[in-house]
């Protein structure tokens, strides 16, 4: 194995200068990082990295199309590789797969796949990730367009922004995740059918945008918003149905084949180029405030999703009315985010509270009021989340 030359940082291997015509390099024992890029356009198929590194980037290894393997020092304190794929050992992650491997068994003590962790395996048709999995970071699976099937384990707790974006997936079956988040599977252009299991609450932005093969999704019961982009450019789409309380962002269905939307009873199709009366599009995106169920106010206020601080901007006036109404729950909404009321519309619900005897409310809010100095002393119309 040839060693790369030495490299004028004493820290942090970068691209050398002349490695155009190894197929096998080993890092020189001594650096203790490598940088993003470092091997970009190499040619070599196995890489050794020494015990002395302990942190490597992300994308250390990205646009290196002919690696094979990565073999690793034994005494390495950070990194251990095995069947050619490098693993960090403490955070238990699968850190980097080379793209000329075609099948992977990640070992079952692994919890998370990290960022571009498979990011332009072309190669890759298989891989089966352990029951155990948590988490499937940024760009693990992207670009990867031989991968057209992957069980996603019931254990995941976050699939990642872009995880499989770009990827060949043609069918996909999800565990409940909190949430599916920015541009998981955008780009996906085989992909034709995805079921969602009951649990999952929000589908994130771009989440599935630009699928144009997929004809069928179907959304469980507890899923309660749905933000911009997340089905938009799917073309083929014609069997999505949208409960009445799901809230749905205006740019969220743009471009879709076509919709079946259910409200009070009624069930609403869309063909493509329909456009919804004005009732069914202030219907759709949640404006008709004193219709919509109680899941939603529940949902947001249990997630700690970064669209929760949007919803409850343009759902003030409705969540002020529930609180009058002694409502417990957007009581709590209120007190998660102190910057929804001024201080005199704080006022006016603990004296309405303690007219209509509801003490419960009127005791959480002046306890709020008391532990919360920093409510707003403007205006209502001048609040800024």
């Amino acid at each position: 194995m040839r060693a790369i030359p030495e490299n004028p940082d004493p820290n942090t291997f970068y691209r050398p200068d002349h490695f155009e015509d190894s197929r096998e390099l080993a890092v020189p024992a001594g650096y203790h990082a490598i940088a993003t890029d470092a091997f970009a356009e190499c040619p070599c198929e196995h890489i050794h990295i020494p015990r002395t590194v302990t942190k490597i980037k992300s994308d250390a290894f990205g646009k290196c199309p002919h690696l094979e393997r990565i073999t690793v020092d034994p005494l390495n304190p950070v990194y251990t590789a095995k069947d050619g794929i490098l693993y960090e050992r403490w955070t238990k992650t699968l850190f980097y797969c080379p793209p000329c491997i075609e099948r992977v068994e990640v070992p079952r003590h692994i919890r998370s796949i990290g960022h571009s962790a498979f990011r332009n395996s072309h190669a890759l048709r298989e891989v089966i990730l352990p029951d155990k999995l948590r988490e499937i970071r940024p760009f693990a699976f992207d670009s990867c367009t031989a991968l057209q099937e992957i069980r996603i384990p019931p254990e995941i707790r976050e699939i990642w922004g872009t995880a499989f974006s770009h990827s060949g997936l043609t069918h996909l079956e999800l565990p409940p995740v909190r949430c599916i988040n920015i541009a998981a599977f955008a780009g996906c252009k085989s992909l034709e059918s995805v079921t969602i299991a009951e649990g999952t609450q929000l589908i994130d932005r771009l989440a599935f945008n630009n699928c144009t093969a997929l004809r069928h999704v179907t959304l469980p019961e507890s899923v309660v918003m749905i933000d911009a982009g997340a089905f938009g450019l799917d073309t083929a789409l014609t069997g999505l149905q949208i409960r009445s309380y799901v809230q749905v962002h205006d740019s969220a269905l743009r471009h879709v084949g076509g919709i079946r939307m259910e409200w009070n009873g009624h069930v609403y199709a869309f063909a493509p180029g329909d456009e919804p009366t004005e009732t069914l599009r202030r219907r759709i995106s949640g404006e008709l405030y004193g219709e919509m169920r109680d899941a939603m106010l529940t949902a947001m206020l249990h997630a700690g999703h970064r669209g929760a601080a949007e919803w409850i901007r343009e759902h003030r006036d409705y969540i002020a009315r529930r609180i009058t109404a002694g409502d417990i729950q957007a009581v709590e909404l209120m007190m998660q985010y102190p910057g929804m009321f001024d201080r005199t519309s704080l006022d006016e619900s603990i004296q309405l509270a303690i007219e209509q005897e509801q003490y419960e409310i009127q005791a959480m809010l002046m306890r709020f009021k008391n532990e919360t100095p920093g409510l707003y002393e403007g205006t209502a119309d001048d609040l800024r989340l």
